[in-house]
C-alpha cells in the first residue's frame, strides 16, 4: 500500500513540483516574480484560464476565415465551418477549441482572428495548436457529411478521405 501511495504521491505531486519550482526560479532570474506578485491581477491571464461560457459567437470572432484561396469551393467551405459553429453546443465548442488550439478553454492568449482557417484540396481535416491554424477539407458535398466527419475528428476518432 505504502508503494501505491509513493508512487501517486509522485506523479500527482512532486513531479509537477519540481517543474513549477524551476518556473519559479526562471522568473525570479529574469526579476519577473516580485512584478507578478506586486501586481497578480496584471499577469494572471498569463497563468490562469479564463472560466467564461464558449459561445458559438466567441469562437466564430476567434476564426480568421480569410482564405487566400479566393474561390467558390473555398468560401462554401467556410461558410459551411461557421454554420458548424454557430449550430454547435459548448461541449462540441470546446472540443473545437481542443482540437485547434490545445486547450479546451478561453484562455488569455486567444484573441479575435487568431485561429487561421484555411480551406485545402487534402485528404484530412489538420490542426497545429502551435501555428493555431485548422486545414479544413474542400471535399465535402452536404452539411450533413461534413459535420459527421468534423464531430468524428473532435472525438478523437481517426479520419482520412480515400
Amino acid at each position: 500500500m505504502d508503494v501505491v501511495q509513493s508512487l501517486i504521491t509522485y506523479s500527482v505531486l512532486t513531479k509537477k513540483k519540481v517543474l513549477l519550482d524551476q518556473m519559479r526560479k526562471g522568473l525570479m532570474v529574469l526579476d519577473v516574480l516580485p512584478q507578478i506578485q506586486k501586481h497578480p491581477e496584471l499577469f494572471e491571464h498569463l497563468f490562469v484560464d479564463k472560466v467564461d461560457q464558449i459561445t458559438p459567437e466567441y469562437v466564430l470572432e476567434l476564426l480568421d476565415l480569410r482564405d487566400e484561396n479566393d474561390s467558390i469551393p473555398a468560401k462554401r467551405c467556410c461558410q459551411t465551418l461557421s454554420a458548424f459553429i454557430q449550430k454547435s453546443e459548448e461541449t462540441d465548442l470546446s472540443d473545437f477549441l481542443q482540437f485547434v488550439t490545445g486547450s479546451p478553454t478561453v484562455t488569455g492568449s486567444m484573441v479575435p482572428g487568431c485561429i487561421k482557417v484555411s480551406c485545402t484540396d487534402t485528404d484530412s481535416f489538420y490542426a497545429s495548436t502551435c501555428l493555431m491554424e485548422l486545414k479544413v477539407l474542400l471535399q465535402f458535398s452536404t452539411y450533413k457529411e461534413f459535420e459527421s466527419t468534423l464531430r468524428m475528428v473532435l472525438k478523437g476518432k481517426s479520419f482520412t478521405m480515400a
